[in-house]
């Protein structure tokens, strides 16, 4: 009986000791919380003859990671990005631009999440790379006033589709916080985002069909935040 309870203690000890040793090595500067600024191309001639002079869609927002091992952090981040444009229809007869003209807001919500593998050439600078997955969900507003939800006018219209992306980055932690438990950092990465085309549908009433926005190509975030 004896020999047994001091096989137990012996047992749990070792596992404690493993599982302590192991949070031991995650946890170091594998914790993340960021402020990012980013952006995801598009190909699509909608978006750069009706919404916008750029290329793809300019979005801000937070990116948190925990560490679960040495070398792996789980990261997840939310985005928003917003862009407006404005048409005009067009008289085929008198070759002419009519009175009518009519705004357009396209707004996206961008949630990501996947695994980031870190490698500390040095306690300040760490190459890393991800592979995240995407959730997008898009507003799309079609109105003589945009600002205005209540106008009996506008049309609106939702879409979410999933995606992915795959980037390289590099971070820059040259600021040691609370005898180097914690360090300011700073991260850029770039890679290819792709989204699965947006197709609309009419978020109530009756409103004409718009088709879908595509969105894939490079895609760049960078960002300041700590490591813990």
């Amino acid at each position: 009986m004896t020999h047994l309870s001091t096989s137990t203690v012996l047992l749990s000890g070792l596992l404690s000791g493993a599982l302590l040793s192991s949070a031991a090595h995650a946890a170091p500067l594998g914790h993340e919380v960021s402020l990012e600024l980013g952006g995801l191309h598009s190909p699509d001639p909608a978006w750069q003859g009706l919404l916008s002079w750029h290329p793809g869609i300019p979005s801000q927002g937070i990116r948190v990671g925990y560490g679960v091992q040495e070398h792996v952090t789980v990261v997840a981040s939310y985005h928003h990005g917003a862009q407006g444009g404005e048409a005009w229809l067009y008289d085929e007869e008198n070759y002419e631009e009519e009175n009518d003209d009519f705004g357009l807001a396209f707004y996206a919500n961008m949630i990501n999440a996947g695994p980031k593998l870190h490698y500390a050439l040095r306690p300040w600078l760490v190459p890393y790379a991800t592979a995240q997955v995407i959730v997008f969900h898009s507003i799309l507003k079609i109105d003589d006033n945009v600002e205005d939800d209540d106008n009996t006018n506008q049309f609106r219209y939702k879409a979410v589709s999933p995606g992915g992306m795959i980037t390289a980055g590099l971070e820059l932690r040259p600021v040691r916080l609370l005898k180097g438990k914690m360090r300011i950092a700073h991260h850029l990465e770039g890679g290819y985002g792709y989204v699965r085309p947006l197709e609309y549908e009419v978020i109530d009433g009756k409103a004409p069909t718009v088709g879908d926005l595509d969105f894939r190509g490079f895609t760049i975030r960078f960002g300041t935040g700590v490591r813990f």
